[in-house]
This record gives structure tokens, sequence and C-alpha cells, in this order.
């Protein structure tokens, strides 16, 4: 029985990988289109941009298996963002979309109000097709431009706020709000001596306890910012983490959508 039962597993396992690596290249033929839309220009590229972004989303396969409401889950980058959303669709079926990838489609925009509509068309195009099933995660909506990130004016969560209003999702940011900048330092350098964390290639990273202190300052901001937008703020342990991560799922999946 319990051979059958991991056969299951392993069956949905891979069908749900499948569903993700269609995601993935479905995002890689979106930001090719839009970037050959943008080379060529001329007087409607505006409208062919957005044209190009409702094709992408229409055609994306749509390949959750729960009937759980979607939702936003973001915050710095090193906070537990992925691991959680990915503890979650694994569980509970959702698909998943990373913020990394979808901002592969607008990142290279010079304009900074069109790369900002871009991306505000996309989130609102995703949960206008998907209210339910579908899991966006990643540090860009905690921006108002990520392009300014060293500007400390530029921490916002207006877009997860109006995500929240018009399409009755649940959204989330997680954060180290309460943690001491030591024990972040030493949460961060242990990821990185695992030899799978990106910041290993980041100049900006190299200075870690510059880094802890920002992620903590911010993550502060973003707690007092949360219930003002209707957001959920999750604190999380960085000495516990793995016990952490379970608990942040478990609150995402009991938190109800908001009423509005």
């Amino acid at each position: 029985m319990r051979k059958f039962s991991f056969a299951i597993y392993r069956l949905g396992l891979r069908s749900w990988l499948d569903g993700q690596r269609a995601i993935t290249a479905s995002i890689d033929a979106a930001a090719y289109k839009v970037r050959d839309i943008l080379r060529k220009g001329g007087p409607d590229v505006r409208e062919r941009v957005f044209e190009a972004l409702r094709d992408y989303v229409r055609e994306l396969p749509a390949t959750a298996e729960t009937g759980g409401p979607s939702c936003v889950i973001t915050g710095w980058p090193r906070t537990g963002k992925t691991l959680i959303s990915f503890a979650l669709a694994r569980k509970h079926g959702f698909s998943l979309i990373s913020l990394d990838q979808l901002r592969d489609i607008y990142q290279d925009v010079d304009e900074d109000d069109l790369r900002i509509e871009m991306r505000q068309f996309l989130l609102d195009e995703l949960f206008m097709r998907f209210p339910e099933g579908l899991i966006v995660e990643g540090d860009d909506l905690i921006y108002v431009n990520r392009k300014r990130i060293d500007d400390p004016r530029n921490i916002s969560l207006n877009v997860c706020g109006s995500l929240t209003n018009r399409h009755k999702i649940k959204c989330f940011v997680i954060g180290n709000a309460d943690a001491a900048v030591d024990s972040k330092v030493k949460a961060l350098r242990t990821y990185q001596q695992t030899g799978k964390c990106w910041t290993v290639k980041s100049e900006r990273w190299r200075d870690l306890p510059a880094r802890a202190r920002e992620m903590i300052e911010d993550s502060r901001k973003l707690r007092e910012m949360a219930p003002a937008h209707e957001v959920t703020y999750i604190e999380m342990d960085v000495i516990n983490f793995d016990r952490a991560v379970k608990h942040a799922a478990e609150k995402i999946v009991a938190t109800p959508v908001p009423l509005g």
C-alpha cells in the first residue's frame, strides 16, 4: 500500500513539474515576443505589447489541481518566500509563478511608467484568469520600482493592496523584523555555503551585515504597512527556519480571503 501511495505521489509530482516547465516555457516565449515588439517599435508599439501580454496569460497552461484561493507571497530576498511557496504548491497542488521569471518579460523596458504598467497589467490578467490555484511569489512586489532598489522610499505594498482589493486574493509578506543582525548574518552565510544561493555572485550581497540590517529594517516597515493594505505579515524565525517554513505554509492555507 505504501509503495502504491508513493507511486501515486511521484506521478503527481511529475505532472506538477511538467506543468511548471510549461509555465517557464510560456514566460520565455512572452519575453521574447515583447522584446521583439519593442525592438521593431512603431506608432502602435504600446498596444501590441499589451496584446502580447494578454495573449501570454490567455495561453498559459492551467495546471493547478486545487480549489484554494490564489495568493501572492512577497518580501525581501532570502526570507523564505520560495521555500514556503514550493511547500504549498507541492502539498496543495497550486501552480507557481516566480516573479524572478515573470520579471524577464518587463525588466529590460527602459521607460519606468511602461515597465510598472506592464507589471500591474500582467498581475491583473493572471488573477482574473486564475482566481484559484495560483501562487505568485517574489520580491518585486515590495518595490514601487525595482530599478530604484537602494532608495528607502521605494518600499511599498501598494501593488499587493490593489491586487487584494480588485481580485479578492490573499497577499502575504514574509519578513525578519524581529531577527537579530548576527543571527540573520549567520543564516545567510550558512545558506551561501551550500552553493545554491545566487547572492554569492552579487557584489551587493558581499556585505552581509549591511544586507541583514536593511532586511530587518525593511521588514519592520512592511509589517507596519501590511494591515492598511489587507496584507498578512508573517515573521520568520531565522534560527528554527525549517519549522518556520512549515508554520508559515500552514498559516497561509488557514488565512481567509479578505472580505474587502
